[in-house]
This record gives C-alpha cells, structure tokens and sequence, in this order.
C-alpha cells in the first residue's frame, strides 16, 4: 500500500513539473523584432537589383535592466530590405491602430520604425517594417 501511494506522489510531482515547464517554454517570447530610429537609408540600385538598406538606432526599453546600456549609447543596427519586405504607415491610439500599405519612398530619416526581422538569416533582413506616426501637436492660441 505504501509502495502504491509513493508512486502515485512520485507520478503527480513528475506531471505537475512537466506541465510548468511546458508553459514556461510556451511563454517565451521571440526576439525578432526592434523598434527604433532611422538615422540612414541607402537604396540600392533596381537595374543591378540589389536591396536598400537602413541603419535604425534602436530606443531604449522602458524597463531597467541589470546589463542595459545607459541612454544615449543605444546602438545602431543595418537592416536589408529586399523585395519581399512589406511596409506599412501605422497611425492612431494604441487601442485603435490604423494600419495602410506604404512604400519605401515613404520612410525617411528620423521616422520611427518598428521592423519585424526574418529568422535565420545572416544579414538582419526585414520581413515588415511599420512607419510609426508621431502625435500631431496642438497649435496654441494665439493672443
């Protein structure tokens, strides 16, 4: 009898770490994004068919973290874009996005960007980038 309920205490531990371990590794979140800044955009040419490229100097997280770099050394990244990339002007309330298809032409330096990364490829290449538009500011009253 004891031997029976030892091994049901020892089955029910077993499923009970199982299932937390699952869920933990469900909850990860994929790193293949950044947000930020762009600083720089190069075309590339349509004749020779190459890819442009933009340099995003990426924003600071909100959070503080033990190894973060202090604000002003945010690094910047370069970014390929190829013909498969998709790009998108996003604007409204962070509730009520609005989001229509844009062009390369569109985006221009200092625009802020969200870029979703492809996976598995060695120069970063975008798969989406997002232009972010800015909050457009009251006029004051003139007296």
């Amino acid at each position: 009898m004891s031997l029976l309920r030892t091994l049901l205490i020892f089955v029910l531990a077993l499923t009970i770490t199982a299932d937390a371990s699952a869920a933990k590794a469900k909850k990860k979140k994929k790193n293949s994004g950044l947000e930020g800044i762009v600083t720089a955009i190069e075309s590339g040419s349509e004749e020779k068919k190459e890819s442009s490229t933009i340099t995003v100097k990426t924003v600071a997280g909100k959070k503080k973290k033990k190894n973060a770099a202090p604000a002003g050394n945010e690094p910047e990244k370069k970014i390929q874009l190829t013909k498969e990339t998709s790009f998108e002007k996003v604007s409204g309330k962070k509730g009520q996005q609005e989001a229509k298809p844009a062009t390369l032409s569109e985006l221009q330096k200092n625009s802020r960007v969200k870029v979703t990364l492809k996976t598995g490829t060695s120069p970063e290449t975008a798969e989406k980038v997002q232009i972010v538009e800015g909050k457009k500011k009251k006029k004051a009253k003139a007296s």
